[in-house]
């Protein structure tokens, strides 16, 4: 679902309407002021943590969470991750890094 009401994005992971929110991490923490403890923010840390994007999604989805988990891990663990990479940071030597 894609939706750019942002007050409401929370609200409809909590309903159960949506799976996950992807958003910027701080919209994450908003959201989870908002709505409450029905719902958290999955991968806030390294080496799940990718740049300010956050992930929140309802605490009971527990299955949901382990299974992004063991897929984003093996992604990024990969070396097809690590190849694609470097090639896009490639023409901006200097300016951006990985984590």
């Amino acid at each position: 679902m894609d939706t750019v009401n942002v007050r409401h994005i929370g609200i409809l992971v909590a309903a159960g309407a949506a799976d996950v929110a992807i958003t910027d991490s701080l919209t994450c923490q908003l959201m989870l002021e908002e709505v409450g403890p029905v719902l958290r923010q999955a991968f806030p840390l390294f080496p799940l943590y990718v740049g300010h994007i956050g992930l929140l999604m309802s605490n009971g989805r527990t299955g949901l969470r382990d299974q992004l988990t063991a897929d984003l891990r093996q992604l990024r663990e990969g070396d097809d991750f690590r190849q694609l990479e470097r090639e896009a940071l490639a023409p901006f030597r200097g300016m951006l890094q990985a984590l």
